[in-house]
Formats: C-alpha cells, sequence, structure tokens
C-alpha cells in the first residue's frame, strides 16, 4: 500500500513539472509573437509618416504595384525617398538632394 502511495505522488509530482515547462514554454512563444508584431507595426507605422510627410511637402509620388510587391518613389527638391514593401517586408531608403 505504502509503495502504491509513494509511486502516486511521484507521477504527480512529474506531472507538475511536465505542466510548469509547458505554461512556461507557452508565455515565451507569447512574448516572441508579440515582439515581432510590435517591430512590424513599426516599420508600417514610420511607412505612413513618411508618405504623409512628403505629401505635406507636396512631393511627386510614384506608385508601381507588381503582385505582392510595391514600390513608392516620392521626391522633393530636397529629399528623395524610396519604400520598397515585398513580402510583407517594408524597406525604406532615404537621401536628401
Amino acid at each position: 500500500m505504502n509503495a502504491v502511495l509513494v509511486e502516486y505522488i511521484s507521477s504527480e509530482s512529474e506531472n507538475k513539472n511536465a505542466m510548469k515547462k509547458i505554461f512556461l514554454m507557452l508565455i515565451a512563444f507569447g512574448g516572441l509573437t508579440l515582439s515581432f508584431q510590435s517591430c512590424e507595426t513599426s516599420q508600417e507605422q514610420k511607412k505612413k509618416e513618411i508618405i504623409e510627410e512628403m505629401k505635406d511637402n507636396d512631393a511627386d509620388i510614384k506608385r508601381k504595384k507588381d503582385g505582392d510587391e510595391e514600390k513608392i518613389k516620392m521626391e522633393t527638391d530636397e529629399k528623395e525617398v524610396k519604400i520598397k514593401e515585398e513580402d510583407g517586408e517594408i524597406k525604406i531608403k532615404e537621401e536628401m538632394n
């Protein structure tokens, strides 16, 4: 009887450890997901801010869209900005004239 009780207690302890590991892995996965999402959001926000800024400066704006790829070229007398969005990744290049 004591052997059965000891075996039950040890298996219950192993189950708790396994549950703790699973719980910690889920928390870590959730944290990684949020960090990637916030990075993507900040690039999208920066893109919108630059487009608004260039519109306010009366920039010449040209857009090209080819499938899932989008290119935006904006130019004023002082500044040239190129934005390329491909496969959800945004690249921004700014040059002063």
